[in-house]
C-alpha cells in the first residue's frame, strides 16, 4: 500500500466500530481509516464553503479542525468557515451551527443563526446535545435539543477568572477542546495552561495546571503542575484525564482520586 499523506491534522476520532477519523485541516478534508484503507468522507480538498444539501465529498471546507462522531454522523468543527457542520449517514452535509460570520451573537435563539468565532472542537453528548469550543469568543457554547444555542462556559473576556463560581461568569483564554463525561464538561483552556471542569451545577473549577507555562509537576497535584498550551482532553471509563500537553511535546495523564 503506497504511504498516506496527510496534511497538518488536527484531530483523530475512534468510532465505535474501531474506524477512525481524521480532520486532515490543511487538505480542508475529513478522512477515515478502515482496515488500513482510507477514504475522504467529507470535503474536495478545495477551501471555501459551499455545498450545504449535498454530498460532502462534493463540499468544501476551510481548516477543518475537529471531528466527533456518533450514531454514523460526522460532526465537524469547519474552523475558517465559522460553522459546524454535520454529516449524515448518507453522505449529506448541513451546517447546524454558524451563520458564517465570525463574531458572537445569537445564544438563546436558533444555532445555525447564530455567529461563532473560528471554533476548534465539537463534542456530542449521550442525548444529542452539542458542545463547541468557540475558541476567539472565549466561550463554550451548546446546541440544545431544539435546535438553539446557549454559552455554558466563559463570559467572552478574555483571561483566566472565575474558578469556584458559574462557569458563565469566568473567563477563559482561547480554549481549544471541550470533552464531556458524566455530564462534567472538561475544556482545554489553552493560553491558560489550564484544563477546568464545569460541574453539572455550573460551577467551573480547575483541575490541572497553576496557570504558568512550562513543566514541571509530574507525581505532585494536578493543580500544583505546570502545562504548556494544553490542546485537548480525553476521559476515559475510569475518570483519568489524559492531555496533549503540546508545548512540552508530552501526553500527560491524572490519575483519579480514589
Amino acid at each position: 500500500m503506497p504511504p498516506i499523506q496527510l496534511f497538518g491534522p488536527t484531530c483523530v476520532f475512534v468510532s465505535s466500530n474501531d474506524e477512525i477519523f481524521i480532520a486532515d485541516c490543511n487538505n480542508h478534508r475529513i478522512r477515515k481509516l478502515n482496515n488500513q484503507k482510507i477514504m475522504t468522507v467529507a470535503g474536495n480538498g478545495e477551501l471555501g464553503f459551499s455545498s450545504d444539501g449535498g454530498l460532502a465529498i462534493n463540499a468544501k471546507l476551510n481548516y477543518p479542525n475537529g471531528v466527533f462522531v456518533v450514531k454514523e454522523e460526522v460532526y465537524i468543527a469547519d474552523y475558517h468557515n465559522h460553522r459546524i457542520r454535520k454529516v449524515s449517514n448518507n453522505g449529506i452535509i448541513e451546517t447546524i451551527a454558524g451563520n458564517g460570520e465570525g463574531g458572537f451573537e445569537g445564544d438563546n435563539g436558533p444555532a445555525i443563526n447564530a455567529k461563532l468565532n473560528y471554533p476548534t472542537s465539537v463534542f456530542v453528548s449521550e442525548n444529542g446535545e452539542v458542545y463547541i469550543s468557540d475558541y476567539l469568543n472565549n466561550r463554550v457554547r451548546k446546541v440544545l435539543q431544539n435546535g438553539n444555542i446557549v454559552t455554558i462556559a466563559g463570559n467572552g473576556k478574555l483571561g483566566c477568572s472565575g474558578d469556584g463560581g458559574l462557569a458563565i461568569n469566568a473567563e477563559l483564554n482561547c480554549p481549544m477542546n471541550v470533552f464531556v463525561f458524566n455530564e462534567e464538561v472538561y475544556i482545554t483552556d489553552s493560553a491558560n495552561h489550564r484544563i477546568r471542569k464545569v460541574s453539572k451545577s455550573g460551577i467551573i473549577e480547575t483541575i490541572a495546571g497553576n496557570g504558568n507555562e512550562g513543566f514541571s509537576g509530574d507525581d505532585g497535584l494536578a493543580t500544583q503542575a505546570q502545562l504548556n498550551c494544553p490542546m485537548s482532553t480525553f476521559v476515559n471509563s475510569n475518570g483519568e484525564i489524559y492531555i496533549t500537553d503540546s508545548n512540552n511535546f508530552r501526553i500527560r495523564k491524572v490519575l483519579k482520586v480514589e
